[in-house]
């Protein structure tokens, strides 16, 4: 499994992606970056490649701007995790690391016969780990697997045959509110990790939930307080808008668990939500 660390040597923060890192250089550093870069290799003889993130993410499919530091110029690399492997290309799709702990937390729950819904799945981290862990235990499900960037389709269709989990999981390529339209009360577990706008899918996403089904919900939530600096409840906004729009749709739903998944900024943090709709 590869996560982020902090590399020992120039103590910035790196997500190692197969044999390529990502790093962040503070401005204060930039002159200089090259040759921290350098280092990293040096001091991480598995890597082949040193990134960094030049600006937020960009596009409709929201992809990194990355800046070649050190190394072989390729932003294609195979990444390793839960004993299966992904292809991707860091520069056309959107693939986190620090979600590692999260897919097997959630690969965990699901139980045979299930019917999921894995949205902005990107290269298929989600459903395929889930599906892996299901075949290795010789039990089954019904994944589909919804993503809207093409590239990102192209390679989840690869790693689906790669790892040989293609009688589990199907790709749906387009719109998930589309999708989601078609599956009404369909879904015994609905997972969606784009922290930055998944709350705009609850509508759709609690009509697709089946009746005892679980949502995993992730968002962004405020930590602490930019103007006071004093410490708040991350969950509070988002578990008010699960609320909210059960409430509208006419159906109960029920707070089972809440994370703190990792930070994001110095008042920000990342939350996911498990919640059950009734």
């Amino acid at each position: 499994m590869e996560n982020l660390k902090t590399n020992a040597v120039t103590a910035l923060p790196l997500d190692t992606i197969g044999t390529i890192a990502i790093t962040e250089i503070p401005i204060e550093d930039k002159k200089n970056a090259k040759q921290m870069a350098e280092r990293i290799l040096a001091a991480n003889k598995h890597l082949q490649s040193v990134y960094e993130k030049s600006g937020a993410m960009h596009g409709e499919y929201r992809v990194w701007k990355l800046r070649h530091l050190a190394g072989k110029k390729s932003t294609k690399t195979t990444y390793r995790e839960s004993d299966c492997l992904f292809e991707l290309d860091v520069a056309k799709v959107y693939f986190s690391p620090r979600l590692a702990f999260e897919r097997n937390r959630i690969a965990a729950q699901v139980q045979t016969g299930e019917k999921v819904l894995a949205l902005f799945a990107g290269v298929g981290p989600f459903p395929i780990i889930i599906a892996k862990k299901l075949k290795t235990q010789r039990k089954s499900a019904e994944i589909i697997a919804n993503e809207l960037n093409p590239i990102a389709v192209k390679y989840m269709q690869q790693n689906i045959t790669l790892n040989k989990v293609g009688e589990i999981v199907a790709v749906n390529k387009g719109d998930a509110k589309k999708l989601l339209k078609q599956k009404k009360k369909w879904a015994n577990r609905i997972i969606t990790p784009l922290p930055h706008t998944a709350y705009k899918f609850l509508p759709q996403i609690i009509d697709a939930t089946a009746v005892g089904g679980v949502v995993h919900l992730y968002g962004f939530g405020e930590h602490r307080n930019e103007k006071t600096k004093k410490k708040t409840n991350p969950f509070t906004a988002l578990e008010k808008k699960i609320k909210v729009e059960c409430r509208k749709k006419k159906r109960k739903c029920k707070i089972i668990f809440k994370r703190v998944v990792r930070p994001y900024s110095p008042f920000s943090v990342q939350v996911v939500i498990d919640f059950i709709v009734k």
